[in-house]
């Protein structure tokens, strides 16, 4: 079984390459205004790409594997991909709007139901709810990472650090857009509230992460502990 689930819950090479290539240009659009305006700085320009490019392939690597393992459990298959068309309106995007908002598509995850895998389950095809709590994943990813992040930069107020946490921010956000492949879409589609409660509590939680005093990020914790509490419990009650 374990041998199985590993098999399943593999990223593959073709998923990698979809990876580091929405990565990048989710790194050159989170570094746009870093390159200068009136003068080029290359330095920090440079420093901002690699920084944003590895937090973005470090993100979607995680919330790919969350929502493969997740979508197992349910007995589903999952393959990684771009999106082909928002990755490219992100990467036009940050010239036409100067950068001024950092526009990026966290890419899409195909779900496939295995007729082996949900056999002798209640109506066994392609369920909109599970859809939704796979979809829920990626986001719970992005919050539970901040929760470890956040601290280092309130110590050391690292402009790098917080480079990461604005690319997180960016991540989480715009893929609860309701596009199509993306998890926003699956959330939408199964029930609006459900959307528009995630999004609000989102937006909410990362606005506390970007402060910068110690009390928003305390308030920011306990709404998250709260909101993934809810979460595993709807989870577990599908067992």
């Amino acid at each position: 079984m374990q041998d199985e689930t590993k098999h399943y819950t593999r990223v593959g090479y073709k998923e990698l390459l979809a990876m580091l290539l929405t990565a990048a240009v989710i790194g050159f659009v989170m570094s746009f205004r870093d390159w200068g305006q009136d003068t080029i700085d290359v330095t920090q320009g440079v420093t901002t790409l690699i920084v944003a490019s590895v937090t973005a392939f470090t993100l979607i690597l995680l919330r790919t594997a969350a929502q493969k393992w997740i979508a197992l459990k349910m007995g589903y298959l999952t393959t990684y991909t771009f999106h082909k068309y928002a990755l490219p309106a992100s990467f036009f995007l940050a010239f036409f709007l100067n950068g001024l908002l950092p526009y990026v598509s966290p890419g899409n995850l195909h779900i496939q139901a295995s007729k082996r895998l949900r056999l002798g389950t209640f109506r066994y095809g392609l369920n909109y709810e599970d859809l939704a709590l796979i979809s829920l994943a990626a986001p719970a990813v992005c919050v539970l990472l901040m929760i470890l992040v956040k601290p280092i930069y309130l110590a050391t107020n690292n402009i790098l650090i917080h480079e990461v946490v604005q690319t997180t921010a960016a991540v989480a956000v715009f893929g609860l857009l309701p596009i199509n492949g993306q998890e926003g879409f699956n959330l939408i589609y199964f029930r609006r509230w459900l959307w528009v409660i995630t999004f609000m509590f989102v937006g909410v939680y990362f606005l506390l992460i970007l402060a910068t005093s110690v009390f928003s990020y305390v308030i920011a914790v306990i709404v998250a502990i709260a909101a993934m509490w809810v979460y595993q419990a709807y989870l577990n009650s599908g067992d």
